[in-house]
């Protein structure tokens, strides 16, 4: 009878090479895996704070079309606070106009008129 030779087992740091190469699978998934969570807490944690103001954090944020740039301003007398999003700010920077845009925003949400300013 033929005697089957065997293949000599390779290991690498006490492990074989199979177990290496699953392990490398298991770290690839975890990571896939950590990611996706994180992504849902993240999408999450948005919706869930979505028009909430940064400042007093209540949720009184509305979205008032200004010169054709949409700002987001909190609604709650005292506060006030005008949130802007990325490239706002320079879109505004561009506007020219006789009024500005803290006194235009306190008119819209509180009603004042320009004297009152």
């Amino acid at each position: 009878m033929e005697e089957k030779k065997k293949r000599p087992i390779i290991k690498c740091h006490g492990e074989t090479l199979e177990d290496l190469y699953f392990m490398e699978q298991d770290k690839k998934l975890i990571k896939k895996m950590r990611k996706e969570a994180k992504e849902e807490a993240d999408d999450l944690y948005r919706e869930g704070h979505r028009y909430h103001c940064f400042r007093c954090g209540t949720k009184s944020l509305a979205t008032i079309d200004f010169m054709g740039v949409e700002v987001d301003v909190c609604v709650n007398e005292e506060c006030g606070c005008v949130h802007l999003d990325h490239g706002e700010l320079e879109k505004l920077a561009k506007i020219e106009t006789e009024e500005s845009l803290l006194h235009y925003l306190q008119r819209c949400i509180f009603g004042l008129r320009r004297e009152e300013l």
